[in-house]
């Protein structure tokens, strides 16, 4: 939850610094020859604070020595998304005699997040964390206008407290973050750069209830975190576009070498459990005037699961990878600018108890699915982009390339690329036009194999054979292949020349 660095999460940006939680996420390389003193420290902390969109007070700031004491620090950070609220006791913060200060944290100190009432909520929640880092140590160089911290942490936990005021007696909620070293820097700009490893990320959950209990263990070994960018405190509220016309961005990348998690459920009908496994993954987003490009992979992932009420008792996947990638452009504009999208799905196999479930006689080729998408484009955002709607971008498409089109299963395979444009003529609809070659392999042998495994009747067959000899050419190479040529021109759909339907 305050290890998420993204757009989202800019605002949340000091509590890294207030926060041992936050900093784990929010670092950076590098340490300037030159000095800071304590109120140099403070005072950044305050700016920096400011820029994220966050208001923290504290009731007192005095020298004792060569410490600044601050008391009774306030903070609070607000988003139509949600409103955090922490409090500390006291910071320290301690001259070191050699252009360094020593910023000594409680070990222990409580937030707050209240969610907002919305459509899927009928009223506010509120959640109380309590955020432990004994043994932390943080240390602060540089000059007062550049400001550069190295943090090392033997862990930071984060224990659910309380959820609308009652205490949470039925259930356990904790993540540990474990050896955390790194640093990070800011300027004066409000520009924060970051590098960071994480040994281990452990969640554990435990609920009950008069019917059941539920168990869930997660674990992350070997996390990397890099990011940088402006600290965007309007990243989320109403100047989201202003923000990246002004020149705010920020950039992110996370991996991890392995991730596993373990469910277990205990119910009257008996215990469930599902398992799973990924070898490593990657995580990287970045936004700014020049738009969106976020790409999420995993690679080797093993998915099992058990349970009395299945068919089967056991049942479980594997799939070598899977990946999604998508680059679009964020702020209005006359001119195309360029989007992607990509989507892949690699050799996913199912257990042979999952394939008995409909196969029983073996009667389908086992294959591994294969699913890829390829694409990239021009187009036209025609309006601000609503940062509490995403799902809705009001945006015209000039162009797109299928640069490949896979779908593979069951020994069939459809593969396919070609290019298409809208116009957009001063009155009426837009106007589609395109070329796709489109080569479909298996198919026959396909349909054979599924009345033979009784999932179709044979004359069931033949309305999907005609229709693919409509759309369909055999391949001169042979075999069970059929070419076609998708042609969008004159407001019609073609296939291999003749016209299949005109469009309204």
């Amino acid at each position: 939850m305050l290890l998420a660095n993204n757009a989202k999460g800019q605002k949340m940006a000091n509590w890294s610094i207030l926060g041992i939680s936050g900093v784990a996420l929010l670092a950076v390389t590098g340490s300037a020859l030159a000095d800071v003193t304590p109120e140099d420290v403070w005072q950044s902390w305050q700016d920096m604070s400011k820029s994220a969109g966050q208001i923290i007070t504290a009731e007192s700031a005095t020298r004792d020595g060569d410490t600044l004491v601050v008391s009774n620090i306030t903070m609070t950070s607000a988003s139509p998304a949600a409103t955090v609220d922490g409090t500390m006791a006291q910071l320290r913060f301690t001259d070191a005699g050699d252009g360094t200060v020593l910023v000594e944290m409680p070990p222990e100190y409580p937030i707050t997040m209240t969610l907002p009432a919305g459509p899927d909520r009928p009223k506010s929640v509120e959640i109380a964390l309590d955020i432990s880092q004994d043994g932390a140590t943080l240390t602060a160089s540089g000059d007062p206008d550049a400001v550069n911290y190295d943090l090392t942490a033997p862990n930071l936990k984060i224990k659910l407290n309380r959820i609308d005021g009652v205490a949470a007696q039925n259930m356990t909620v904790e993540a540990t973050f474990a050896d955390i070293s790194g640093s990070y820097s800011t300027d004066a700009t409000a520009t924060m750069t970051s590098d960071f490893t994480i040994g281990g990320i452990a969640l554990a959950v435990l609920g009950s209830d008069a019917t059941g209990e539920v168990r869930m263990t997660a674990a992350i070994k070997d996390v990397t975190l890099a990011t940088s960018g402006a600290m965007m405190g309007a990243m989320g509220g109403p100047d989201f576009m202003a923000a990246l016309t002004d020149g705010a961005k920020s950039a992110s990348e996370m991996t991890y070498a392995s991730a596993d998690f373990d469910i277990e459920v205990t119910a009257p009908a008996g215990p469930s459990t599902v398992t799973g496994t990924s070898d490593s993954g990657t995580i990287s987003a970045s936004i700014g005037a020049e738009g969106l490009d976020y790409s999420v992979s995993q690679q080797g992932v093993s998915l099992n699961v058990t349970s009395a009420d299945m068919p089967v008792p056991t049942m479980s996947a594997k799939f070598d990878e899977l990946a999604f990638g998508i680059k679009m452009p964020l702020v209005p504009s006359d001119v195309a600018q360029p989007f992607a999208f990509t989507t892949k799905l690699t050799n996913m196999t199912l257990s042979d108890e999952i394939w008995a479930m409909f196969d029983p006689m073996n009667a389908l080729p086992r294959d591994p699915l294969n699913l890829a998408i390829d694409t990239d484009g021009m187009m036209r955002i025609t309006q601000a982009v609503n940062p509490q709607n995403p799902s809705e971008v009001p945006a015209q498409l000039d162009s797109i390339t299928l640069k490949e089109l896979q779908l593979s299963l069951a020994g069939a395979e459809l593969t396919g690329t070609g290019t298409g444009k809208m116009d957009y003529p001063a009155a009426g609809a837009p106007v589609p036009s395109g070329v796709f070659d489109l080569k479909l392999t298996g198919a026959n042998a396909l349909m054979d194999k599924l009345v033979a495994a009784g999932f179709l009747q044979a004359d069931q067959l033949m309305m999907p054979r005609m229709m693919l000899a409509m759309v369909g050419l055999p391949d001169p190479a042979g075999g069970d292949a059929l070419i076609s040529k998708i042609e969008i021109k004159d407001k019609a759909v073609f296939a291999n020349g003749q016209k299949l339907y005109d469009m309204p």
